[in-house]
């Protein structure tokens, strides 16, 4: 109908706006991007165009073309608040922060009376470390700007960056005083309770303010994750049911169903390896969990997923299958394993894995999440429990337990060879080093192995090339930890698995249909 209208109406900006703001709220960004340069090329005097594109551009990760379209535009329009503030966000993507900070610096002496330039303004000093400059300028902009939610909320938030948590407590209970028909207070006092482990007030604050504000999304999702750090996984499961009931769009909710109901199934392992139930561990199922229709494009890509197999070098296939949906059980799913003794725990079936002798227990200073590692492979793994010192050595014999379980599972499915497993090599891999992985995992079965390794000239992302029977190597445009953040490429990730799949369905009908000689 927009399409139609804005065929027949040229002229009109605000057909032209609708149109291109429907593609950009269903997620379709290319598309968006295209209707918002038709906004700019016909109505040059609006700055509306010049903003959007930017944001599209941003959206579309290439900041450095939005950086050059932001900046040309904001010497044609000089008074446009919102688009100098999508310039400074551009110089935030590229991670020009010296850049960026002068810019916020112009933008909220230029337009004092906007609380986002404030915003922006402590949020690139956070970026450098610059704390107390950051809370000076929240401070300030609070007294100028007292009625403003969203200042005393970044200021709350601020303090939770420095992981000073009683003061993020305190700012946020002052926020929740001060706003008392925003919901955003309660939430922030609810999340604040649950990280420092003050689970059943967090609990109680996020309940009665749910049936405060019964419409608030936000709300709703920091209660169940309460729920999920309680582990109570049957309450969170009907938690996140309702959420995704409600909100069956919301790719995070539809994530956070997911998650309870592996955590769910991980359960389950626990008790069967303490043999509490005879009964097997329940799969997951063909269908998708999330409640995703099962023809849709995300099931599929799910289902896709589900096919895969990390074997350990790093996290980063397990955080592209839950970004997908998908929620596979797996020794080496979140473990970290060098390639040599990836090799020799091949070599020797991964024995001793899970014997206490073998295990050591830690916790991560910054969330405190126990971690094992195996000392006789230098495997770490997460554990997705929380520290709990009075019971420690129960968890401890549960965890050896699971990594009982998980490495006999892993030992199955290697020898079923049913998945395409897959190694992220740190470095540039020899062929060699590839090929003697490879001769490790067929010990146990047809198993294919796909090598991730980064693009080069001979060969882009997102391409996958067999260089031997059962043996791809997929090729990434970068790598998803830089040492300091995350910054997964989810859509080359998908590339690569689709086409692993293709070549892999192919290997797979010639085993199973050899030539006559």
């Amino acid at each position: 109908m927009l399409a139609e209208a804005a065929a027949s109406a040229p002229a009109s900006l605000s057909i032209a706006t609708e149109h291109a703001q429907l593609a950009e709220a269903g997620g379709d960004f290319e598309e968006a991007l295209r209707r918002w340069r038709s906004v700019l090329d016909r109505f040059p005097e609006e700055p509306v165009g010049s903003i959007a594109c930017g944001r599209m551009l941003r959206q579309l990760g290439r900041a450095a073309e939005a950086a050059a379209l932001l900046h040309e535009a904001c010497e044609r329009f000089p008074d446009s608040a919102d688009l100098a503030i999508e310039r400074c966000w551009a110089s935030h993507d590229l991670g020009r922060w010296e850049e960026a900070l002068g810019l916020w610096r112009a933008v909220a002496a230029r337009f004092p009376d906007h609380a986002f330039g404030y915003i922006g303004l402590a949020t690139a000093l956070r970026k450098l470390s610059r704390w107390d400059e950051a809370d000076a300028v929240l401070q300030s902009a609070m007294q100028n700007l007292p009625g403003l939610v969203a200042l005393a909320s970044e200021y709350a938030t601020l303090a939770g960056f420095r992981a000073d948590h009683e003061e993020t407590l305190r700012r946020w209970e002052a926020v929740r005083d001060r706003f008392p028909g925003k919901a955003i207070g309660y939430a922030g006092v609810g999340a604040t309770l649950k990280t420092i482990g003050r689970l059943d007030e967090a609990e109680a604050v996020l309940a009665a303010a749910v049936s405060r504000f019964p419409d608030d999304q936000n709300l709703a999702v920091n209660r169940a994750w309460v729920a999920v750090a309680r582990e109570d996984w049957p309450e969170a499961l009907r938690q996140w049911q309702a959420l995704r009931a409600r909100y069956p769009a919301d790719a995070s909710v539809g994530a956070g169903l997911e998650q309870a109901l592996w955590h769910l199934r991980l359960a389950a392992v626990d008790d069967h390896a303490a043999g509490r139930t005879s009964d097997a561990v329940p799969a997951l199922g063909p269908e998708p969990i999330s409640g995703d229709d099962p023809g849709s494009d995300r099931a599929r890509v799910r289902d896709l997923l589900m096919g895969f197999e990390s074997l350990g070098e790093n996290c980063e296939l397990g955080f592209v299958q839950r970004h997908f949906g998908a929620e596979p059980l797996g020794l080496l799913r979140w473990a970290g394993i060098p390639y040599a003794k990836l090799i020799e725990a091949l070599s020797t079936g991964f024995a001793g894995v899970g014997d206490p002798e073998n295990t050591l227990l830690s916790v991560d200073p910054v969330n405190r999440e126990y971690a094992t590692a195996d000392t006789r492979f230098d495997m770490r793994m997460h554990t997705f429990i929380f520290e709990k010192k009075e019971e420690e050595q129960a968890i401890f014999e549960k965890l050896c337990r699971r990594l009982r379980y998980l490495r006999d599972k892993f030992l199955d499915d290697l020898a079923s060879a049913e998945k395409i497993l897959v190694f992220q090599f740190s470095a540039e891999p020899s062929q060699a080093e590839m090929l003697a992985l490879h001769a490790a995992l067929r010990r146990y079965g047809q198993n294919i192995l796909l090598c991730i390794r980064l693009q080069d000239d001979r060969r882009r992302a997102g391409e996958v090339e067999a260089i031997g029977e059962g043996l791809l190597v997929g090729y990434l445009d970068r790598p998803g930890f830089d040492g300091q953040r995350w910054d997964i490429s989810f859509e080359c990730w998908h590339a690569i698995c689709r086409e692993a799949d293709r070549l892999a369905r192919q290997s797979r009908d010639c085993l199973a249909f050899p030539e006559t000689i």
